[in-house]
């Protein structure tokens, strides 16, 4: 690249390369090996509790002034992914 450490100009970052993501602060949940290959560590997989909400009095709140979509992606109305 044009820009970069290696070239003296200092630590590539945002302000120097508009376009670069730097990413989102994601955990590792496993290693690579030699062959390519990812390896989940089940100790830092974060586990979710979600509580029984059988007989739970609300609901989720949809607004009434939400439009429909009429043109939606088949996905949504078939649930299955066909690219």
């Amino acid at each position: 690249s044009k820009m970069g450490p290696s070239n003296g100009r200092g630590p590539l970052n945002t302000k120097r390369a508009p376009r670069l993501k730097k990413g989102y602060g994601a955990i590792g949940l496993g290693r690579h090996t030699n062959k390519g290959f990812f390896i989940v560590n089940p100790m830092v997989f974060p586990m979710l509790k979600v509580p029984d909400l059988t007989g739970f009095e609300l609901r989720p709140y949809v607004s009434r002034n939400t439009p429909v979509i009429s043109n939606a992606h088949p996905y949504w109305k078939t649930g299955k992914f066909k690219p």
